[in-house]
């Protein structure tokens, strides 16, 4: 918790030197929670080879 803490203070910190850094540090945010989700989802839906189908076992 504390490190999310420091995270955002450093992204408030970053937006009032740069701006649009915060909106740069939301799109490489949302763009790591996307390859996340889509990497769980192969995880949950890949078959695993002994319950392939046409295989016998």
């Amino acid at each position: 918790m504390a490190a999310q803490a420091g995270g955002w203070l450093g992204l408030r910190l970053a937006s009032r030197l740069v701006p649009g850094a915060a909106a740069l540090a939301a799109a490489a945010g949302d763009s790591a929670a996307a390859a996340r989700l889509a990497a769980r989802a192969v995880a949950a839906y890949r078959p695993s080879p002994a319950r392939s189908i046409g295989q016998a076992g």
